[in-house]
């Protein structure tokens, strides 16, 4: 029916991407507020789980004037 340029395209694209970020973001500020459990146990745990999302998803997860922030980083090709 309807014919999108490319540039539509790639703006849906930036859209899926910035809401699968805010996902994982969620999922690892969720982890991290578990980190400070009263239960060790549970405090391991759920930091080792944001950390593999972290790695997973190669991000990096900064606080700036009191804001987390993913940022996505390549692995060095050797």
């Amino acid at each position: 029916k309807y014919v999108w340029n490319d540039e539509v395209s790639r703006a849906q694209l930036q859209v899926d991407k910035i809401k699968k970020n805010e996902k994982i973001l969620g999922k690892v500020q969720k982890l991290l507020s578990l980190s400070d459990s009263a239960h060790p146990e549970e405090a391991e745990a759920a930091t080792l789980k944001a950390k593999e999302l972290l790695l997973k998803y190669s991000l990096e997860l900064r606080e700036e004037c009191d804001e987390m922030q993913l940022l996505r980083f390549l692995p060095c090709k050797r």
